[in-house]
C-alpha cells in the first residue's frame, strides 16, 4: 500500500517537468535571401544550454569563418554580424551542450543578396523549422559551401562504441561495488563485500573513458590533441562529465576508508558500520544524476532523489545478486547462517524491484514529452520498453525464490542451495542486460514534441 501511494504521488508530479533542449529556430531562416543585411544571427533552443559553448561560427562565402562574435542569454546563441556582408551564401554553425550534457550540433545557411551596400537591421522574430536540428553528433555531411564544410566531419562511430563500452564498465562498477556494501551492511552483517578491487577498478576505468570520447567527439579531437592533459582536465567539469568524475572520487574515497574494515573488522563491526561509509555509498549512487537527464529538468530537488534512490536499489538487487551467488558457490553454502542471509536478501531484493518501478516509471514519464508513442517510435523509447520488458522476465524467477527456493534453505539446504543457485544465475544474466540497456539509455535523448510551423524565409 505505501509503495502505491508513492507510486501515484510520483506520477502526479512527474507530468511538471518535461522536456529537454532541443534546437526550436534560427534567424535568418535556412536557406532565406536576404535584401538587407542582419544585424546578427540568433539560433534559439526550447531549453536553457551550457553557457560553454563549443562552437558558434557564421562562415563567409570566402575567407576565414568568424567565430567569436557569440554569447549566450538563456536559451538563446546570438552572433553578432559584421558591418559589412559580401553577396553570397553564408553558413552558421553551432555545437552545445544542454541541461542534461547531450550535444546540440546544427547548421544553417542563408543568402544575402543586397542590390548596394545596406544599413544592418534589426533581425525578425525566429522562425520555427518543422524539424528540429540533430541533437548529437551524426553521419558527416558532405554539403558545404564556399570550401566550408557545414557539418562535423569527425568519424564519431569508433569513438561512440568506445563510450558505450565505459558507460557500461562505469555503471557495471558502480552497481556492483555500492551494493556489495548495501548487501554486507543490510542482509549479510559480517560479510566482508568481495570482487572489491574488480568493480573499482570497472568504476575509474569506464568513467575516464566515458570522459575522454566525451571531450574527442564533442570538441573533435584528434588522437595526439588528446594526449593533453589540459584537454581531459577541462571535459571533467562538463555537465556530461561532472557526475562520473564525483562518483570516481567518491569511490576513491570508499577505498580509502575500507583499509581500516579488514577482514576481521568487517565480522567484529556485523551491521553496526560507520556512518560516513553508509553516507559516502549514498553519495556515489546520487553522483551519476548530476550529469543524467535529471540535470535537465525543474523539480530537481526531487528528480535527483529519485535518480539516487533508483541506482541505489539497482545497485542492492545487483550487486546483492553477486554476492548472494559468491557465497551459494564458492565460500558458505552450507554455513548455518546462510538461510538467515538469504531470506534477509530476499526482502530486499523485493523492495529494490518495487524502487525500480516506481522511480523507473516517474522518470519515463519526467522525460516523455512527444506523446506515450514515442515510446515505440524513438531509440530512447525502445531502450526503455526493453528495460521494462527484462524487470518483468525477473518477476516469475523472484517469485520462485520467495515461494519456494528460499524456504528451502531452512529446512533442506542440500536440496535447496542448489536450485537457487540455478535461479540466481539466471537472473544475474538477465540484470546484466538490465545494465547494458542503461548504459545505451544514458546518452540517447528523450523525444520531443517537434514544431510544426513551418519556417519562413526572411525576404
Amino acid at each position: 500500500m505505501t509503495l502505491m501511494c508513492a507510486a501515484g504521488l510520483l506520477l502526479l508530479t512527474a507530468s511538471n517537468a518535461r522536456a529537454h533542449a532541443a534546437f526550436k529556430s534560427v534567424t535568418p531562416a535556412d536557406g532565406a535571401t536576404l535584401k538587407t543585411l542582419p544585424a546578427s544571427v540568433v539560433v534559439e533552443f526550447t531549453k536553457d544550454i551550457d553557457d560553454n559553448v563549443r562552437e558558434a561560427a557564421l562562415l563567409p562565402p570566402t575567407g576565414k569563418s568568424i567565430d567569436d562574435a557569440w554569447k549566450v542569454d538563456g536559451a538563446k546563441i546570438t552572433i553578432t554580424t559584421p558591418k559589412k556582408m559580401a553577396n553570397g551564401t553564408w553558413g552558421v554553425k553551432w555545437r552545445v551542450l544542454g541541461g542534461d550534457g547531450h550535444p546540440l550540433t546544427g547548421s544553417s545557411t542563408f543568402k544575402v543578396a543586397t542590390a548596394t551596400e545596406a544599413t544592418p537591421a534589426e533581425p525578425a522574430e525566429p522562425a520555427e523549422t518543422s524539424t528540429p536540428a540533430p541533437t548529437a553528433p551524426a553521419t558527416p555531411a558532405s554539403a558545404g559551401h564556399g570550401g566550408h564544410v557545414m557539418a562535423s566531419t569527425y568519424p564519431h562511430t569508433g569513438l561512440e562504441r568506445l563510450a558505450l563500452a565505459g558507460r557500461i564498465l562505469f555503471f557495471g562498477g558502480l552497481l556492483l561495488f555500492v551494493g556489495g556494501v548495501i548487501f554486507a551492511i543490510v542482509a549479510a552483517p559480517g560479510w566482508r563485500p568481495r570482487y572489491w578491487n574488480a568493480t573499482l577498478s570497472a568504476v575509474v576505468v569506464g568513467s575516464w573513458i566515458v570522459l575522454g570520447t566525451h571531450v574527442a567527439m564533442l570538441d573533435e579531437r584528434s588522437l595526439l590533441e588528446m594526449l593533453n592533459p589540459m584537454v581531459w582536465f577541462s571535459g571533467m567539469f562538463t555537465v556530461a562529465c561532472r557526475g562520473y568524475m564525483l562518483a570516481t572520487i567518491i569511490i576513491l574515497l570508499i577505498h580509502a576508508f575500507r583499509f581500516h574494515l579488514e577482514p576481521v573488522e568487517w565480522e567484529a563491526r556485523g551491521a553496526a558500520h560507520p556512518k560516513l561509509l553508509v553516507g559516502l555509498v549514498i553519495a556515489a549512487a546520487a553522483a551519476p544524476a548530476l550529469s543524467g537527464h535529471a540535470a535537465d529538468g525543474t523539480l530537481l530537488w526531487l528528480r535527483i532523489p529519485i535518480d539516487m534512490l533508483h541506482v541505489l536499489a539497482g545497485a542492492a538487487w545487483l550487486g546483492g545478486l553477486v554476492q548472494m551467488m559468491t557465497i551459494i558457490v564458492r565460500e558458505r553454502s552450507l554455513d548455518p547462517r546462510i538461510s538467515k542471509v538469504v531470506h534477509r536478501y530476499a526482502k530486499l531484493a523485493a523492495t529494490s524491484v518495487g524502487v525500480l518501478v516506481v522511480t523507473g516509471i516517474y522518470a519515463t514519464l519526467n522525460e516523455l514529452d512527444a506523446g506515450i508513442g514515442e515510446l515505440f517510435g524513438s531509440t530512447w523509447g525502445r531502450l526503455v520498453l526493453l528495460k521494462a520488458l527484462l524487470l518483468a522476465a525477473t518477476m516469475p524467477l523472484a517469485n520462485v525464490n520467495r515461494l519456494r527456493n528460499v524456504p528451502d534453505i531452512g529446512h533442506d539446504p542440500i536440496q535447496g542451495v542448489p536450485r537457487l543457485r540455478r535461479f540466481v544465475a539466471l537472473e544475474l544474466v538477465i540484470v546484466i542486460w538490465v545494465v547494458g540497456a542503461t548504459a545505451m539509455l544514458v546518452y540517447e535523448t528523450p523525444p520531443t514534441t517537434p514544431t510544426t510551423t513551418q519556417a519562413t524565409a526572411a525576404e
